[in-house]
């Protein structure tokens, strides 16, 4: 089941098919596409303020004060972790600039690839969900959980995949072979490692939790990394989809309030057939 809602990320990779693709359809594409991940960064940040607050109204104040330095740890150190890794790829890239003349901060596959991990980390709390259910031998939950999850995480699919649309656009500069070969070589494997990276790990969360509970704070401390995974992704998206637009705040925002809007369908969608998200 864990494989099952995990893997549909794969299908939101159908938005590489599109042929036409302008600096400007990709900036938009690029801003829809954050978005959408920042309204799930919303939604992992709120159930993560809430256990304190609640932890605080019980006079839990060691258990606040663990869970506070805890978290606190895990969003600096995995931010502070992605900032390095995104300099050193960048010292690294001999097509860095070639890149920045798309309004890219730096090689969609890497942007992608960042984007995957947090994902992936978000996904593996969505299989510890359906291995709970199982755990507990509620077969009909852990069945609405995983279609819930494969619903939700075609449009996750979507946000991976779209920063390799820039793939296309390079090809129409006169001089961008470059970046073309070292980005598009392989895009096929790419596709697979990022599908796997994303969705892979509901599976292994649900085989986990179907067979031993593990510790709660360990849980926490994941879904802080995978909250700023998913900002960090977001912000290095919504600047290079502002560059992309040329700085058009109209563009921009409307943009973002698509990706806002696809979001909160897709779970008013699922709400509605009372699938649990």
């Amino acid at each position: 089941m864990g494989l099952y809602a995990g893997l549909t990320v794969y299908l939101g990779f159908a938005i590489l098919a599109i042929r036409n693709i302008s600096r400007e359809r990709l900036g938009m594409l690029n801003a829809m596409a954050g978005g959408l991940l920042g309204y799930l960064f919303a939604e992992i940040s709120i159930e993560l303020v809430e256990k304190p607050e609640e932890m605080a109204r019980e006079g839990r104040w060691l258990d606040y004060t663990i869970y506070a330095v805890t978290t606190s740890v895990a969003l600096i150190a995995t931010l502070l972790i992605l900032a390095y890794i995104e300099r050193r790829l960048k010292t690294r890239s001999a097509a860095a600039r070639e890149w920045a003349r798309l309004g890219l901060r730096m090689d969609p596959w890497t942007l992608s690839l960042l984007l995957s991990i947090g994902l992936g980390i978000h996904n593996l709390g969505e299989g510890l969900g359906i291995g709970s259910a199982l755990s507990v031998a509620d077969l009909g939950l852990a069945i609405l959980l995983s279609i819930g999850f494969a619903i939700h995480n075609v449009t996750e699919g979507f946000a991976i995949s779209s920063p390799l649309l820039a793939v296309k656009l390079a090809r129409k500069l006169p001089d961008g072979g470059l970046a073309i070969a070292i980005t598009s070589r392989g895009l096929v494997t790419k596709l697979l490692i990022l599908g796997l990276i994303a969705g892979g790990p509901t599976a292994v969360g649900a085989l986990i939790l179907s067979s031993a509970p593990p510790n709660e704070l360990i849980i926490d401390v994941a879904m802080t990394s995978a909250a700023a995974s998913i900002i960090y992704s977001v912000f290095n998206m919504n600047l290079s989809a502002m560059g992309q637009l040329k700085g058009d705040p109209v563009r921009f925002w409307f943009s973002i309030f698509l990706g806002f809007i696809i979001a909160i369908a897709v779970e008013t969608a699922l709400a509605t057939m009372n699938l649990p998200i």
